[in-house]
């Protein structure tokens, strides 16, 4: 387990992460912020309560996902691939489930990148 996965253990130990729709984390890697969202965390349990619809509106781009399963979504306005950062929340989220004796982790949770403007235009008003 990484030092920083440890940290988020700790941050994440007051709460209960699986009763949450979503979680919203920040993330600094190499002085650039990027966010990763996590959809229906509790679908990792293997419980499954029914589809969820998600609507994400950000900057103008408005995605919808209709699903019974966690998804693991990345938003960066650089564009870059955070594939890894995404598996490291995975792996984060599987540590909780086994820590707090929550049984098997579902391994088809959704893992994607959702494509971010890098330019916000204001038009005076």
């Amino acid at each position: 387990m990484t030092r920083d996965m440890q940290r988020t253990i700790r941050w994440s130990r007051h709460c209960d992460i699986f009763k949450q729709d979503v979680i919203v984390l920040p993330v600094e890697l190499d002085n650039h912020w990027f966010g990763i969202v996590v959809a229906s965390p509790r679908q990792l349990l293997g419980s499954s309560d029914g589809k969820r619809y998600f609507k994400l509106i950000f900057f103008g781009a408005v995605s919808g996902l209709n699903t019974n399963r966690c998804c693991i979504m990345e938003l960066d306005s650089m564009g870059f691939n955070r594939s890894e950062e995404r598996k490291n929340v995975a792996e984060w989220l599987g540590q909780e489930i086994k820590l707090r004796k929550l049984g098997q982790m579902r391994s088809d949770y959704i893992s994607v990148d959702l494509p971010v403007s890098q330019y916000i235009h204001f038009s005076p008003s």
